[in-house]
């Protein structure tokens, strides 16, 4: 199958997982495998193409109706995307997809906040339509030791503002996003600002009916670990959030 980048797996029902990864050596391309689970044994089903340039993977499980949801960076149109894949008998089909951002994301999490709605956080890097970021927290480091001479092509891709090839770079902030469900589709809410800079190893879980805790670490201030809570309007159920205290013990009052 090849190496692989970046992987996401995800319950779907009782007696199926959903496995998606990122091939390095078939340029990222990412399919996701319905593996049907019994005792110990995993038996590999069926397969669903979903990109052809992807990173930053996750998954999760939604309950009602019965989906996983796989979000990824699309390199290839630069973008944010999501599916929802279902099983049909014993092959894995798409039920719906979006794009949620249309410009570069990175560090993308996953977390289900009812039975049919989940939280995405990522972060976007620069106004709409700037891609002069780097891809990589790497780039720096790389840079100084020379790897955008010795390895133009890659760095120039990851790493385009560590190696000079262009010099314009907007803000980078961590937004979340409520993802909604329903039999024949997948809908993205507008977006939630819960930092400004770079944001990256999110964690989130719903902690009451209507409120998410979203953590993160914060490369403005030297990697600080930081957390907000989100309200989801009327119990998550039209697609819109707001962020409110930074104190991971607070309650999100409307």
């Amino acid at each position: 199958m090849g190496t692989c980048w970046m992987q996401a797996i995800a319950s779907l029902g009782s007696a199926h997982v959903v496995a998606c990864g990122a091939v390095a050596t078939q340029g990222r391309a990412t399919t996701c495998h319905l593996l049907a689970v019994s005792g110990s044994t995993l038996t590999n089903q069926s397969a669903v193409r979903v990109s052809e340039q992807a990173d930053f993977l996750s998954a999760t499980s939604l309950a009602s109706p019965e989906r996983v949801v796989i979000c990824f960076s699309d390199w290839q149109t630069v973008s944010a995307e999501c599916r929802s894949l279902q099983a049909s008998g014993d092959e894995l089909v798409e039920a719906g997809n979006v794009t949620v951002d249309s410009g570069v994301t990175r560090y993308l999490s996953l977390s289900p906040v009812s039975s049919d709605r989940a939280l995405l956080c990522l972060e976007r890097q620069g106004p709409l339509g700037e891609q002069c970021m780097d891809r990589r927290l790497q780039c720096e480091y790389w840079a100084a030791a020379g790897e955008c001479t010795i390895n133009p092509k890659f760095m120039d891709s990851l790493c385009p503002h560590s190696c000079g090839v262009c010099t314009t770079v907007g803000l980078s902030q961590g937004r979340c996003h409520v993802l909604g469900v329903s039999e024949t589709s997948i809908e993205a809410g507008p977006e939630v600002v819960v930092n400004d800079g770079i944001t990256w190893n999110f964690a989130m879980a719903r902690v009451e009916s209507d409120t998410a805790i979203v953590c993160f670490s914060d490369s403005t201030r030297r990697d600080a670990a930081r957390c907000r809570t989100v309200w989801g309007l009327r119990e998550w159920l039209p697609l819109q959030a707001r962020a409110c205290t930074e104190n991971a013990s607070a309650s999100c009052v409307p």
